[in-house]
């Protein structure tokens, strides 16, 4: 029997929500409810990527009524493999874990129908700030931000939780998320389609010296390369979009790319993105060595010096460009923040000479 979510605030009911918040909760109890906004795809805020929204008020039987952002499935393309992995993180790895991110009220994936809800926390009431390549983010809380990710790295570095508990969260290389971005008519298709079509997606690459099977190539064999390596829970998709910014610190948001690899995948997209070109350039090294003190100072004794940090983050920049977002089309977010990450994520890809550093690694086998 299927559990269909809706794909629109408009279909919900007390049932369907009692019943997600069930998954978290099995004395919960939801009767009633209220719509007070939301965002769907292709509704023109430039929103929405790859999942809708519903903001709900929630009155459970107990009393207590719960300000509430639901994130749901797009009716419109298959996204399944990312909504079951962002559910596996908010049931499996979010409770208990000390670092900044939203409180999960419900969460589930509905095998038959393909169909997800995620209930969380509305941010807003805590006064966060979400932040963008098109605002302006501190050193100080860029500080915040690598301080939450060495604290999740911490966490699970060399766990055996990974390949226990957690098991259903996959490696970068392994698993149905891996095959949705890496084999070779799937998400490379899209990103090939995305430079033939985007006349600046095209002449950006062209202009650091490279094209989409150069790209290709380059993350297939860093990712063959990290998988030797310590490996750790990965946020996975640590763009500065889906990061928060709160009073005293910063938070993580949008788990559907969680994943267990090397550390420097989260770090490396972070600082890239966070920071205009040339302020890049003058504090990245420094930055890696904050974060590198923040693992230890987090429990890490066996972590990497600078200079390997720094070997590795030059060949992290090669996803971050390629899957991050050459195969985001604009539609998702806009022009300008479309374009002002591709020019950062580019910019260092070529200030780096992060292709050219991959093939200097070993070829890799290739994703079927």
């Amino acid at each position: 029997m299927s559990n269909a979510y809706p794909a629109t605030a408009a279909g919900f009911d007390c049932d369907i929500l009692t019943r997600l918040c069930r998954t978290v909760d099995q004395q919960a109890e939801v009767i009633g409810f209220s719509v007070v906004g939301g965002q769907a795809f292709g509704d023109g805020a430039n929103k929405v990527s790859t999942a809708g929204r519903a903001e709900l008020d929630l009155t459970f039987a107990d009393g207590t009524m719960r300000r509430t952002v639901i994130k749901l499935c797009r009716p419109d393309i298959a996204l399944q493999p990312l909504y079951r992995n962002e559910v596996a993180f908010y049931l499996l790895a979010r409770p208990g874990l000390e670092v900044e991110a939203p409180q999960c009220l419900g969460a589930e994936f509905d095998e038959m129908s393909g169909t997800f809800a995620l209930a969380l926390e509305d941010l807003r009431v805590r006064g966060a700030r979400f932040a963008n390549v098109m605002s302006p983010v501190s050193l100080q809380e860029l500080y915040a931000l690598l301080d939450q990710l060495a604290m999740l790295h911490a966490r699970y570095w060399q766990s055996s939780e990974l390949t226990g508990r957690l098991a259903a969260i996959r490696p970068h290389t392994e698993g149905e998320l891996h095959r949705f971005f890496m084999v070779l008519d799937a998400v490379p298709a899209l990103v090939t389609s995305e430079i033939r079509t985007e006349q600046f997606k095209r002449e950006i690459v062209e202009a650091i010296g490279t094209n989409d099977s150069g790209l290709y190539d380059a993350v297939l064999r860093t990712q063959h390369y990290q998988s030797s390596l310590d490996y750790t829970l990965c946020h996975g998709d640590c763009h500065i979009g889906n990061t928060y910014l709160l009073p005293d610190g910063g938070g993580l948001l949008d788990w559907q790319l969680t994943a267990w690899g090397r550390y420097i995948h989260d770090v490396t997209y972070l600082i890239i993105t966070a920071l205009a070109v040339e302020q890049r350039r003058e504090v990245e090294r420094d930055l890696i060595s904050y974060y590198l003190d923040r693992l230890a100072h987090h429990g890490v004794t066996d972590g990497p010096d600078l200079d390997e940090a720094w070997y590795e983050h030059r060949l992290a920049a090669n996803w971050c460009l390629y899957i991050g977002w050459l195969t985001t089309p604009i539609t998702h977010y806009g022009w300008e923040i479309s374009v002002c990450n591709i020019i950062r994520l580019a910019t260092a890809v070529a200030d780096l000479d992060s292709v050219a550093l991959a093939k200097e690694l070993p070829s890799a086998p290739s994703v079927i």
